[in-house]
């Protein structure tokens, strides 16, 4: 009877705690350019040991968050939203050196071509996926 009674102060002792503490949760907004500032929350949250329990956020916000759950410091984010590949990214304009292979027309630019030869009622299918 003792040892279930020990048992039962243990196991309250032990939910008390639980209920009391705290969760943070960070949200970050959207808008291009405040991405580098909500990496700048994250970075003084760390400093003051606030630990980030749940975080979401909204276009720019998401890919920060993202990054940030996915083990990224707040570093090694600065530094890839400063590459010049990440402003290709996030801009959609094409790098110099790919350039040359979107303005040179194709010979054939049909997705795929469809015959049918009336001889042997064939029908051939030769899809273009390369």
């Amino acid at each position: 009877m003792k040892r279930i009674s020990l048992l039962l102060i243990i196991f309250a002792a032990i939910t008390s705690l639980q209920t009391n503490a705290q969760s943070v949760g960070l949200v970050l907004s959207g808008g291009g350019a405040k991405g580098m500032a909500h990496i700048g929350v994250i970075r003084v949250l760390e400093e003051n040991n606030i630990p980030i329990d749940y975080i979401a956020g909204t276009s720019i916000g998401a890919i920060v968050g993202g990054l940030y759950a996915a083990g990224y410091s707040t570093d090694e984010m600065e530094e890839l939203f400063k590459s010049e590949d990440f402003y290709f990214w996030s801009t959609g304009k094409i790098q110099k050196d790919y350039r040359y292979y979107f303005k040179v027309p194709e010979e054939n630019p049909s997705w795929i071509n469809v015959r049918i030869e009336k001889k042997t009622k064939n029908i051939n299918l030769c899809p273009k996926l390369i």
